[in-house]
């Protein structure tokens, strides 16, 4: 499980300003912002008229609101842009390596020492020295554990951090990167999961599967279209029979059976019930923090993860 109970910071827009809350709701890093990112390694960027720049958690000023754009913060670097040209920079603003507009479009998530960039509708990867792969790739994901998942002519593989394809049976083509040590593949019609030696894992079937989140992952069974869950061994341990669900964090998943929407846990206990006409920002119930989004009725809301507890923020 994650510790998520630590003391957070989290982004919510008040009077059509941005400031972070804490874990008791109340507002630690006032809203004076136009816009915020969400904190990484202790910084976060924030705009102001236009221009971005960063700030700690205290709220302190780390680097001048001067940017054009900025990236988030991740082994003491981060990536900005000033006149169309992209910077990654240390944290204290010098500058470790510059990349023109003719050489990147964009520069995206960053792991494993290396950023993934795109150009011209393609992907590939840099650092602070230099294009370490060159953006050849129809869709690309971040690295993990020197592995990173790519598509190339409607072929999806991985990769090394050498840019080398690392082969596994043939016969599989993967539906998802490596989570857990595990990788959902499809084999004719079939689905299943490989560890990264390529040996089968969960046999094959027809049941859709996901990553896996604390040793569980959500499965879709299209005969009934239905959602459930499966453990690491393949064995569906909460059965098919939700019309919506997201992945296990911190002992907790969102799933939805009929109209009732609601929070459950790994013994499939009702923690708390949500209103029944309300939508889950993926992006920010992903991240794992103690807050995340929610919409309530058109309404952009505030839920607190572990308790339920849900706040309006506009007013």
């Amino acid at each position: 499980m994650q510790d998520i109970i630590k003391e957070v910071r989290y982004p919510v827009e008040v009077n059509g300003k941005w400031g972070f809350i804490g874990n008791d709701w109340n507002l630690v890093i006032p809203a004076i912002y136009d816009e915020v990112d969400y904190f990484s390694n202790g910084v976060a960027a924030v705009s102001l008229d236009g221009k971005w720049g960063y700030i700690t958690v205290n709220g302190h000023s780390l680097l001048d609101i001067n940017y054009d754009q900025a990236g988030p913060y991740s082994n003491n670097q981060a990536w900005v842009e000033v006149n169309n040209n992209y910077l990654i920079i240390d944290n204290s603003g010098i500058v470790l390596k510059e990349y023109t507009y003719e050489e990147v479009d964009e520069i995206l998530s960053f792991s494993a020492n290396l950023y993934l960039f795109e150009k011209d509708g393609r992907y590939g990867y840099l650092d602070n020295r230099g294009i370490v792969i060159n953006a050849i790739y129809d869709e690309a994901s971040p690295f993990d554990n020197g592995a990173a998942f790519v598509t190339l002519k409607n072929v999806s593989f991985f990769i090394d951090i050498n840019g080398e394809v690392i082969n596994f049976n043939n016969d599989y083509k993967f539906q998802e990167a490596f989570s857990e040590g595990l990788a959902l593949v499809l084999n004719g019609n079939e689905y299943g999961y490989i560890n990264r030696s390529g040996n089968l894992i969960i046999p094959f079937s027809k049941q859709l599967g996901s990553s896996f989140s604390e040793g569980m992952a959500f499965i879709f069974d299209s005969k009934i279209m239905k959602y459930g869950y499966i453990n690491t061994s393949g064995t569906e341990v909460i059965n098919s029979k939700y019309d919506a669900a997201l992945p296990f964090i911190n002992g907790l998943a969102f799933v939805r059976e009929g109209k009732e929407a609601k929070v459950i846990d790994i013994n499939e206990n009702i923690r708390y019930s949500l209103p029944e006409k309300c939508s889950i920002d993926v992006d920010s119930y992903l991240k794992g923090l103690l807050f995340y989004n929610i919409t309530v009725d058109g309404k952009e809301m505030v839920i607190n993860r572990m308790s339920g507890e849900i706040r309006d923020f506009s007013e």
